[in-house]
């Protein structure tokens, strides 16, 4: 069993039975004092689902809460990572081959990892942490082709 303690509003009452409800959050002002969007609990109980496994919590409004769940691994080979097929350029879809894109991304590792998937996929990608780069760079790149 995992859980996870949570000391902050809790959850009132009439909101708890929606809790695990894409999108909801227990009140509207929610995510703008505390963020989120209301789809982190959903994922949670759809991946414990897959595993096979329970989830469930318990509140108390202004006083927080306790999400639990518990699944029932296999005690797994000692092989079993090398049986496991390792991902290869040629299993992924070759129509983006040869694109360009500007990722403009004002965080650099979120921007790494974009490129790092668009790279993956054939797409050639430049990284600019914002708008006016991103323009800069695009202008650059048009009159290298033009010229």
């Amino acid at each position: 069993m995992v859980s996870v303690e949570d000391t902050g509003i809790g959850i009132p009452l009439r909101a708890q039975d929606r809790v695990f409800t894409p999108f909801m959050q227990a009140d509207s002002s929610t995510s703008r004092h505390y963020g989120g969007t209301g789809i982190g609990l959903s994922i949670s109980k759809c991946l414990v689902k897959l595993m096979g496994g329970q989830i469930n919590f318990i509140s108390r409004p202004q006083i927080g809460s306790t999400f639990s769940f518990s699944v029932v691994f296999r005690r797994c080979k000692t092989n079993a990572f090398n049986d496991l097929k390792k991902p290869s350029s040629d299993d992924l879809p070759t129509a983006f081959r040869g694109l360009k894109a500007i990722v403009v991304d004002g965080k650099p590792v979120r921007a790494a990892v974009t490129r790092y998937h668009l790279k993956r996929l054939g797409i050639l990608a430049e990284v600019a942490s914002n708008i006016g780069i991103a323009v800069a760079i695009f202008g650059k790149n048009v009159s290298v082709a033009s010229g």
